[in-house]
């Protein structure tokens, strides 16, 4: 069982390295736009938990880069 559950955590650890070497190449709108979806995900995910209270309001994501501020809400 030790050996299993080693395995599962190596291969874990491999799908993670292999995920974050993805989004270090990632163009940032798509970035961003996978950033969107997963804050969304999670709203809609908490509406239908009703045993979670929620507070807050809408979330504007922000892209910062050198040329400035790009706003997508």
């Amino acid at each position: 069982m030790d050996k299993l559950k080693s395995e599962i955590e190596n291969i874990k650890r491999i799908n993670k390295r292999n995920m974050l070497s993805k989004l270090d190449t990632m163009p940032e709108n798509d970035l961003c736009s996978m950033i969107e979806t997963l804050i969304k995900s999670t709203e809609i995910k908490r509406k239908l938990n009703s045993d979670v209270d929620n507070v807050g309001g809408p979330i504007n994501i922000e892209k910062i880069s050198k040329s400035g501020i790009d706003k997508k809400i």
